[in-house]
């Protein structure tokens, strides 16, 4: 059984108290560390009714609100606790399950004045340390920007998604699969390009990215809707990345055994593989094409590959959450840790851009709603709830901190689009990256995502 996170819990009396009420406090610190929350809960609040400046319950309080998901209502509480005992060293532990929850849940703004106390309190704390620096700013994105199109002045921050600068190359233009919530399936009929990116071209894409690049060795993402699998000389295409000492990343649904040797043994930076299920009668539903009985036996083969060749290659899988396969995610986890590699889940969302656009002007089709329901939560009832935790401060990262490149070198709006008309009309080679970066910030596409809340931005406790 999983021992349940109950936060710091401070077990001294803060105050000298009347005994009735000191028993109260016994039980509510007893249970608390128990693991029962809701009885600790209870307890705190009888005591502050009582004594509405008692920090040690302020702070358990909170502590519980915060492994409770109540973000919130945990600053709040433990920050009245600060209040009322600035100096008290029995506070600190408090700093760092603040600053670290609210870290890894994304609330990087939120999270910052935590650490830093956090850090300067234990110096030597590495976890902490190192979510302090990958939180702080970065040198090469101005703090500030002014919207072409509405004029306002966005903030920007530490992208969440990498970091450093990213380019995202699609090398494939296709995929193998027809997974239901990708725009290869429900935007088949747009008329996009297919095809692979020659070797030549991306040597002269690599070249131009290592001429103006805002950082020195950006990361390359080999691959935005395609398979980069697919590509028969992926090899070759992974070398060209490390001759210039940019990192190189794949995104595979593994449904393919030729090449992966080869392309292990080029050692990318790392694989993600995606992840809908682990049996026949889950993994189909939402990675339709696909082979399950295939894509454990790659896993596998992939542990013995990277052993055999000796490389030091990330790889995660990223298991992607839909009504059918809950009830997997404890084997794919397992079989995760028994692989050695990262298992990492989030839930699975309606895509691109262009088809969310769709269902907020109520164009969506009868295929749609066949795959709207297969997700854990409405998408347009998910941006809702997304729309709560964003404040319209600040800019998306999609085009502050990232170049999406087609396979035929044509620049995308951005890697969440597909459709012709969130192209920007430029190619790549032809036009410098300050360029490319203030006609993504004039597009017609992306205003529109910005109007209706679709922007990949910071979340925030408000």
């Amino acid at each position: 059984m999983k021992q349940r996170v109950i936060g710091p819990v401070l077990t001294l009396s803060a105050v000298a108290m009347e005994p009735p009420m000191q028993t109260t406090l016994d039980a509510a610190i007893a249970a608390h560390t128990a693991g029962r929350l809701q009885d600790a809960e209870a307890g705190y609040r009888d005591i502050l009714r009582s004594e509405p400046r008692h920090f040690l319950a302020l702070n358990n309080l909170g502590m519980i609100a915060l492994v409770s998901g109540q973000y919130k209502a945990a600053v709040e509480l433990v920050d009245a606790a600060l209040a009322i005992a600035p100096d008290d060293a029995r506070l600190a532990p408090s700093h760092r399950a603040m600053g670290m929850t609210l870290y890894t849940q994304g609330y990087w703004k939120d999270a910052a004045r935590w650490l830093e106390r956090a850090r300067r309190l234990a110096p030597d704390d590495a976890e902490v340390a190192a979510a302090c620096a990958r939180i702080a700013p970065r040198d090469y994105l101005a703090s500030v920007v002014r919207d072409a199109v509405s004029g306002d002045e966005l903030l920007r921050y530490a992208p969440y998604e990498c970091a450093t600068y990213v380019y995202s190359i699609e090398i494939v233009g296709t995929c193998n699969l027809h997974c239901p919530t990708c725009p290869v399936s429900n935007m088949a009929g747009e008329q996009r390009p297919k095809g692979m990116m020659s070797v030549d071209l991306f040597r002269r894409i690599v070249a131009k990215i290592a001429q103006e690049a805002p950082v020195p060795h950006p990361d390359v993402w080999l691959f935005n809707w395609g398979e980069p699998l697919l590509h028969p000389q992926l090899p070759d295409i992974i070398g060209a990345l490390k001759e210039r000492g940019m990192g190189a990343h794949i995104s595979s649904n593994l449904n393919i055994r030729t090449g992966l040797a080869a392309a292990v043994r080029a050692a990318p930076d790392s694989i993600k593989v995606s992840l809908s299920g682990l049996s026949a009668d889950t993994y189909p539903k939402s990675h339709a094409g696909g082979d399950i009985h295939l894509v454990r036996s790659n896993l596998h083969l992939l542990r013995h590959l990277l052993d055999r060749y000796r490389v030091a290659t990330r790889v995660w899988v990223g298991f992607h959450l839909y009504r059918h396969n809950l009830h997997e995610r404890d084997a794919v986890r397992d079989l995760c840790a028994q692989l050695g590699f990262e298992y990492r889940e989030s839930t699975a969302v309606f895509q691109p851009i262009d088809k969310m656009m769709d269902l907020i002007h109520g164009r969506e089709t009868a295929a749609d709603r066949a795959a709207i329901a297969m997700l854990l939560a409405d998408p347009l009832h998910a941006l809702r709830e997304v729309g709560r935790k964003r404040s319209g401060r600040y800019d998306c990262e999609l085009r502050f901190n990232m170049t999406t490149i087609n396979h035929d070198g044509s620049v995308a709006l951005c890697c969440a689009t597909y459709g012709q008309a969130a192209m920007t009309g430029r190619k790549f080679l032809d036009v410098p990256h300050a360029e490319l970066e203030a006609a993504r910030y004039r597009h017609d596409m992306c205003r529109s995502c910005f109007s209706h809340g679709l922007q990949y931005t910071l979340a925030e406790v408000l």
